[in-house]
């Protein structure tokens, strides 16, 4: 008899866990941002056993999959609903990889641009290559110039960068600036100078150029004459 009971609970058991709706997911929500065809790479579906789930490999596996997601959380709840919560990156800058249009964040990660999640506002440009290290650091200084020194920030055009080469900054007035490498450490106090520099002298053509010599000294090439004249 007790044989018989155990193997009757077992029975019972086994067809709960593989048949029950009790335990099946009944709906999944969409929140936050949401690539368009995220939903398609799904790793699970409506009637799945929700305790078959693994949600933190989910999120890891399709984070690797659209890399322009910063987060993406799913979460299984007791009404049977699934919740998957996704956040965009931020660009702070656009680049051009393999004739894709990509966004850098302030992590220094880039990432594809498409509709869905292009910036509203016009970004620099990054031209030439740099590595991961250069790209963060990069980053973290527009970063520092974005907040405390946006009257340069909204200047910047483009950035030109190269390994083999000291970055050239270009503004929207197609001023060029050879700045060098770009740190955290200087980043305000060179922003702030080309400001002060530029208050009493103006370009007299395009592509008139400034070069940095130390963090506190700036060259001018020809191409410059004091202001009101």
């Amino acid at each position: 008899m007790v044989i018989g009971a155990v193997g009757w609970a077992s029975y019972k058991g086994n067809q709960f866990w593989n048949r029950s709706p009790a335990i099946r997911v009944a709906r999944i929500h969409f929140s936050g941002n949401i690539p368009p065809t995220l939903k398609e790479h799904l790793p699970f579906s409506i009637g799945q056993n929700l305790f078959l789930l693994h949600p933190k490999q989910m999120s890891r596996d399709l984070l690797a999959r659209f890399p322009e997601l910063k987060t993406l959380t799913i979460s299984r709840h007791l009404d049977r609903t699934v919740i998957v919560e996704g956040r965009f990156r931020v660009p702070f800058a656009l680049m051009k990889q393999n004739e894709k249009e990509m966004g850098v964040d302030h992590d220094g990660v880039s990432f594809p641009i498409q509709d869905y999640n292009r910036p509203l506002m016009a970004l620099p440009m990054i031209h030439g290559r740099a590595d991961a290290a250069v790209l963060k650091e990069m980053a973290a200084s527009l970063l520092l110039l974005e907040k405390q020194v946006p009257a340069f920030y909204s200047q910047i055009k483009f950035l030109e960068t190269d390994n083999m080469r000291p970055l050239v900054v270009g503004l929207s007035d197609d001023v060029l600036i050879q700045w060098g490498e770009m740190t955290t450490e200087s980043v305000v106090d060179r922003a702030e100078n080309i400001l002060r520099l530029r208050d009493h002298f103006s370009p007299k053509k395009k592509l008139a150029l400034l070069r940095f010599v130390t963090t506190s000294r700036v060259v001018m090439d020809a191409d410059w004459m004091p202001v009101g004249k």
